[in-house]
């Protein structure tokens, strides 16, 4: 009995609303056998499956479930009789138990489970549930924290409960699972407050994601905040939206990428953006045009921090797709904005 309520909390947890209203209404869309995976690993051997109103499991049990408004109720046949196994709210796509949350496991429809005994990792996106925050006065909704979420990607939804994602806030390290984050276009801002850098101790998002390799960032983003993924020296690849216009200070400080290339809306890079990042060997930067809107001073249209590649010894090609000229009018470049990289280390001009 004890497994049977933990598989039924796993499914349940991550079935929305809508789709338990789906299930309810006997209705196949959500039909499917759902696998237990625990902390992202496999377990064949546990499965319940969802048939309409209906579900049974590996063990031979099986019941129905049904959902009142807020109201959800588990029940099993004994002796001819239907009896109530467990009850619980269910609101947002969550769970509640006796007041307490439970925790998302996995779920995952339609696939069977693997036949081999390798305890493979399963990086699908579903494991868990992301933590979200209705913003009353935009009407969007704020991705505020991991929440239950344990998975290796973190493929961040434009949507969630019928209203746009259009912030990610807060601080989520440190973490030693996060390998892929992806930024959907629809999110416009990343955002510490200052509470938070005090309760915490940190500055950045992501900072402090010892595992993340690849991230991912969507064209609404036009300002990447400070300290965003410093120390994660794991991280590989970055991926800009083609209308970053600034990068802040420490954003991507020691971090693991061994080659780099901005959008041609980029104009700015803060102090020790990418200061120690040991692989990095080139960079490409785009040419200013004549019309740029910025004006930081001096007609200067673009800005190149104190330090923002100081340290990265391995560093040997800065390659400008404009003409020297142009980097002479027009880019501030910090005079120690190169210190302490490659012997051979040189600009080119691409015109």
């Amino acid at each position: 009995m004890k497994k049977l309520v933990s598989l039924l909390l796993a499914v349940c947890m991550c079935l929305s609303i809508g789709t338990l209203l789906t299930s309810c209404d006997g209705n196949s869309q959500n039909n499917g056998t759902y696998y237990l995976f625990d902390n992202g690993v496999t377990d064949k051997d546990s499965w319940v499956k969802i048939d309409g109103s209906k579900w049974s499991d590996n063990d031979g049990m099986s019941g129905s479930f049904e959902l009142d408004g807020e109201n959800i109720s588990f029940y099993v046949e004994l002796d001819g009789e239907k009896e109530l196994l467990l009850d619980g709210t269910l609101k947002d796509g969550k769970l509640t138990i006796g007041g307490s949350l439970v925790s998302v496991v996995y779920y995952l429809d339609g696939k069977a489970p693997k036949d081999d005994d390798s305890g493979e990792e399963n990086n699908n996106t579903d494991v868990g549930e992301l933590e979200f925050t209705l913003d009353e006065e935009s009407d969007t909704y704020f991705v505020t924290g991991l929440g239950t979420f344990t998975g290796s990607k973190v493929d961040i939804p434009s949507t969630y409960n019928g209203k746009a994602v259009t912030k990610i806030t807060g601080i989520w390290g440190p973490n030693d699972f996060v390998e892929e984050i992806i930024i959907p276009d629809s999110v416009i801002e990343i955002k510490v407050n200052y509470s938070e850098y005090v309760q915490h101790n940190y500055e950045g998002t992501f900072q402090d994601f010892r595992a993340l390799k690849y991230i991912e960032f969507g064209d609404g983003i036009t300002a990447i905040p400070s300290s965003i993924c410093k120390y994660n020296t794991a991280l590989t690849t970055i991926v800009f939206g083609s209308n970053i216009e600034s990068i802040g200070e420490y954003a991507f400080y020691r971090t693991g990428i061994s080659t780099l290339e901005l959008p041609d809306s980029m104009m700015s890079i803060g102090a020790q953006a990418f200061n120690d990042c040991g692989k990095l060997t080139d960079v490409r930067l785009p040419a200013i045009w004549e019309n740029s809107p910025w004006d930081i001073g001096q007609n200067t249209r673009y800005y190149i921090g104190q330090y923002a590649f100081g340290n990265c010894k391995k560093l040997q090609s800065v390659y400008y797709s404009g003409s020297e000229e142009d980097w002479g009018n027009y880019v501030l470049c910090e005079s120690n904005a190169f210190y302490n990289t490659h012997d051979n280390f040189q600009i080119t001009y691409e015109k």
